[in-house]
């Protein structure tokens, strides 16, 4: 789905330059290699539009943290029980306060804490996680991690969402919300909205010259823009990514986690 969405991205750009060469080959043909990097390195422009990735492809620079976490795994399961565990966690804490940049790292120590707290104690805290006062602190953390701070990134707005993200993942639906056929089918196509919707943004705005619009016309375009946002990434769920999931994997790599 990432090799599908940088196309069409890099074919919007295509379009909007008229399919004229803006810069040199060799220019070019870097900067499109660059795209393809899997949000490890990033154009600054493209065939002359400058910040033309950044506009249309905005989550990119995540994926490169997902794939550091991947290829971290083997060393992280040295640590992953007991001692070994705070004693990475810790390490991993330090490194962050000292030399991150965005603490955006603070949000996978979150979900290990809380994957080791579900694991480890699955009867006593579940139940809790699972219940009508969880729920509403949930909500009430929520909202302090959205309005209580200026910016998503640092360790004091990761907090409340850390405890959100606990009570949801320990499997509460917030009276039955997040067990809906909607809240279903918005997780199942989560991946394609999430690679897809700065396009379809970039595309409505320059339309409709979103500057331009009050605030009754910009928030109905972005609802339409929204809609059409779920509608295409069903629709790229089903044609791209559903077929790859269904693949059967061979007998040796599917036994991996069995063993």
């Amino acid at each position: 789905m990432y090799l599908v969405s940088a196309l069409l991205a890099l074919s919007i750009v295509a379009t909007l330059t008229k399919f004229h060469l803006m810069q040199s080959i060799p220019t070019v043909v870097k900067q499109v290699l660059l795209v393809f990097a899997f949000g490890f390195a990033a154009p600054n422009e493209i065939n002359g539009i400058l910040n033309a990735w950044t506009l249309l492809f905005s989550v990119a620079w995540s994926l490169a943290y997902e794939w550091m976490f991947y290829l971290l795994l083997p060393l992280a399961l040295l640590f992953s029980r007991g001692i070994g565990l705070v004693i990475l966690l810790a390490a991993a804490s330090v490194f962050i306060a000292a030399f991150s940049t965005s603490s955006v790292e603070w949000y996978f120590i979150a979900g290990i804490v809380s994957a080791a707290i579900i694991r480890r104690n699955p009867m006593k805290i579940v139940h809790f996680l699972r219940g009508h006062l969880a729920a509403a602190l949930g909500i009430i953390s929520l909202a302090v991690a959205i309005f209580g701070f200026d910016s998503a990134y640092g360790l004091q707005p990761a907090v409340p969402l850390f405890v959100f993200f606990l009570i949801i993942v320990g499997g509460n639906t917030l009276w039955g919300l997040l067990a809906s056929r909607a809240a279903r089918l918005l997780g199942m196509v989560s991946y394609s909205i999430y690679l897809l919707h700065s396009m379809v943004l970039f595309i409505f705005f320059r339309m409709t010259d979103g500057r331009a619009l009050g605030i009754f016309a910009f928030w109905f375009a972005v609802a339409v823009a929204g809609i059409f946002i779920v509608l295409l990434s069903t629709l790229t769920y089903r044609v791209v990514e559903y077929p790859f999931l269904q693949r059967r994997y061979p007998d040796w790599l599917s036994g991996i986690g069995t063993r």
